[in-house]
């Protein structure tokens, strides 16, 4: 990311100057364009060139086309276009491009530094020229600043190996390390794999210094569609390069955070998918008075299970070489009602099961000093409080696997006869305890599956601390504090 920086910062400003644009399309005459091109390859580095085979002033749009334009500079940076309109160009009182309010390029390649950029076609509008200028001169998070971009048929490629490709992006008010909205079509990013280590690539600011461990990264990443909006990039740096959680609450609250929705979403390792997933989605809005709502969903999500890392879980599912799952969760933080909601928690397996909670929390401190609670007698933590819980659990093929390895080791004809006998244990085991008799759902959902739901009916708040000591040492003790209640349908 740095290279193609500083490559639209370097051979951008030429482009922007070439056909010495600011004079010309004041100018009706091609002559008078072509004076003006002289005497911007004057300007150039001593060994610079330019050349074009044509040029055609537009007068009702106040620019001026190049033909096969092609820009060299002595250190080999180079930029090539078939065609390329400038128009709209906002001079200072020196007559040197401020702004540019079209620019159109097509099959344009810039080479700079050993990285290749290239574009099927650009269309740019609002272009602040000084900006590409602060990039080529090395200045401190310097960006670009436009209003529109609309490129198509993108393809990075850097002297390592590594790729970006893709076949559309938009890109709406960037400036000041923020942008409104980026669009990205097909995107493909490829990382080279040498030998051990993982080259860093597309990095900015050299946030990694060193190389990583191949089985960290993917080689291939790739998606269908991504929008991201409201992306503020000096907050995500200033995030990544801090281990405050403050400064997590602080971005989730002041809403510096981005909208995200990506499908078709593949990660490769190896020659094969690993990972693949329809939609991902991330969104935080504020909420009142300096609180928050976050929703996040992974959904149609599918792993590889006999990758390295899942060799557990490849035991427990022998017979599953692809795993699908989803998630979803949605939270909201209110400090003025000391309140922190989870509305939903939820993920589900395929041939496994479903799970899915609602929980209610009191008495929460301000999240931006809940990293200093180290000790459970913290009073911060003493007082928050839970004021309503339920899950529900739906069967979808878990309960017969737990069963086919009773059953082996307890010599039941099949599966479904030790779910018979688990299930009649239990009922003995609930009697021999004197628990109510809605505790039978339970048996019962052990038996016929189904979707079991559980309820926790609060007469009042409960002191967090003293549920999770009970969690711990007395979970009878936990169920009949929290009065549970137990449904069952589906089955």
């Amino acid at each position: 990311m740095k290279k193609m920086l500083l490559a639209t910062g370097a051979v951008g400003t030429a482009i922007l100057s070439a056909g010495g644009a600011y004079y010309a399309v004041t100018q009706t005459a091609e002559s008078q364009a072509k004076a003006a091109v002289e005497r911007f390859q004057a300007s150039l580095p001593e060994g610079a060139t330019i050349s074009y085979s044509a040029m055609e002033v537009d007068a009702a749009r106040q620019g001026v086309t190049l033909s096969d334009l092609e820009i060299a500079l002595p250190n080999d940076d180079r930029l090539k276009a078939a065609s390329l309109f400038l128009g709209g160009v906002a001079t200072d009182s020196a007559g040197a491009p401020e702004t540019i309010a079209a620019l159109e390029a097509t099959e344009l390649t810039i080479d700079h530094d050993g990285s290749n950029v290239m574009l099927a076609k650009a269309e740019i509008s609002d272009l602040d020229v000084n900006s590409l200028e602060a990039i080529r001169a090395g200045a401190p998070d310097a960006f670009p600043a436009l209003g529109e971009a609309k490129l198509t048929g993108f393809v990075v490629s850097e002297t390592n190996g590594a790729e970006l490709l893709a076949s559309a992006v938009y890109i709406h008010d960037l400036g000041d390390l923020k942008a409104d909205v980026i669009n990205v079509w097909d995107l493909e990013i490829i990382v080279p794999h040498r030998g051990d280590v993982i080259e860093p690539v597309f990095m900015q600011n050299n946030v990694v210094t060193s190389p990583v461990a191949p089985d960290l990264l993917p080689k291939r990443f790739r998606l269908d569609e991504g929008s991201f909006k409201d992306i503020d990039f000096g907050a995500l740096r200033a995030l990544q390069e801090s281990d405050d959680p403050a400064r997590l609450v602080d971005a989730l609250i002041e809403d510096k955070l981005p909208k995200i929705t990506v499908t078709g979403m593949e990660i490769h390792e190896d020659d094969a998918q690993s990972f693949g997933a329809e939609l991902l989605l991330f969104d935080v809005t504020s909420a009142r008075p300096g609180g928050f709502d976050l929703i996040a969903e992974l959904r149609g999500a599918s792993i590889k299970t006999e990758h390295p890392r899942l060799a557990d879980l490849r035991r427990q599912v022998p017979d599953m070489d692809q795993m699908g799952f989803s998630f979803r969760t949605a939270q909201s933080y209110l400090p003025g009602e000391q309140q922190f909601d989870i509305r939903d928690f939820s993920f589900s397996v395929d041939k496994l099961l479903a799970f899915k909670t609602q929980i209610s929390i009191g008495g929460v401190p301000d999240l931006k000093t809940a990293g200093e609670i180290e000790q459970i007698r913290d009073p911060r933590l003493q007082a928050m409080t839970l004021s309503g819980w339920s899950f529900e659990i739906t069967d979808k093929g878990v309960l017969d696997r737990a069963a086919a390895k009773r059953a082996e080791m307890t010599r039941a004809p099949d599966a479904a006869a030790a779910r018979a006998r688990m299930a009649q244990d239990l009922r003995r085991d609930i009697q021999r305890r004197g628990k109510p008799d809605q505790y039978g759902v339970l048996a019962d959902f052990i038996e016929q599956g189904g979707t079991l739901r559980v309820t926790a009916e609060l007469e009042q708040p409960l002191p967090l601390v003293e549920m999770i000591f009970m969690g711990m040492l007395d979970r009878a003790s936990m169920a009949e504090r929290l009065d549970l209640r137990f449904s069952l349908s589906g089955n």
